[in-house]
């Protein structure tokens, strides 16, 4: 899942804050897909105005295990341009991330290479949970409407199946049986991380919080100690 968040520099002259959406995108691992997802959502959203600020979020992530074929590449391209993306990540672990950069971040108006090197590796949490809020609080702006009909309530789910933390808003019309829900964030599994969401979610917003937590589900009973159908016995 990709997600962007934009922040327009004059709401009153646009009409709106910004706007948030997000979109899902086949198993990758390759910084170009992602890339690609972000500026579609971008352009398929923006309507023109100045924008002051950008965040982009991904999650459900995990260790790679296999290489997803596209039917619009060749096989040798395809791994031709994995490669490429580990050999920059090992440059950068062996020189600093600013050894190997993207041309655009050359440019006279980009902001990438501001950070020294030293303060990467500091920086990347506090500024990933930052930009993860900011996403969060957009993507809440856009699908609460305020319409005067709809029912609204917030979702919190402790998944315990992905391993990771799942904010939903919930939506449903006067008199429908139709409720439909948007997830606005998702992180891994961190304390810390939740309740520093859960407070600024608090903060911005007076809806109902539903809490779930899928622990029982993976684990629903006790261990089978003695099954003689099945001839085991283990007492």
């Amino acid at each position: 899942m990709v997600s962007v968040g934009i922040g327009y520099a004059d709401a009153e002259e646009a009409g709106t804050s910004g706007f948030g959406a997000q979109m899902k995108v086949d198993p990758t691992n390759r910084t170009d897909d992602l890339i690609r997802a972000a500026r579609f959502l971008f352009h398929s959203k923006w309507n023109g105005h100045a924008v002051r600020n950008i965040s982009v979020r991904v999650n459900r992530i995990s260790q790679a295990s296999s290489m997803q074929l596209s039917l619009f590449e060749s096989a040798e391209k395809g791994e031709a341009n994995v490669l490429l993306d580990q050999t920059i990540d090992k440059i950068r672990q062996l020189y600093g991330y600013k050894a190997i950069v993207r041309g655009y971040s050359k440019e006279k108006s980009a902001t990438q290479l501001i950070v020294p090197d030293w303060l990467v590796g500091i920086m990347d949490k506090d500024i990933e949970m930052r930009l993860g809020i900011k996403s969060m609080l957009s993507q809440y702006d856009h699908y609460f409407t305020r319409a005067p009909h709809p029912r609204y309530w917030l979702v919190v789910v402790d998944n315990h199946f992905e391993d990771c933390y799942s904010f939903f808003i919930y939506m449903q019309r006067f008199k429908a049986k139709l409720i439909k829900s948007y997830e606005i964030a998702c992180f891994k599994r961190d304390k810390g991380q939740y309740e520093h969401f859960l407070s600024f979610l608090k903060q911005h917003s007076n809806l109902n919080i539903e809490y779930r937590n899928t622990r029982h589900l993976i684990h629903p009973d006790s261990d089978i100690l003695e099954d003689l159908i099945h001839g085991y016995n283990h007492l």
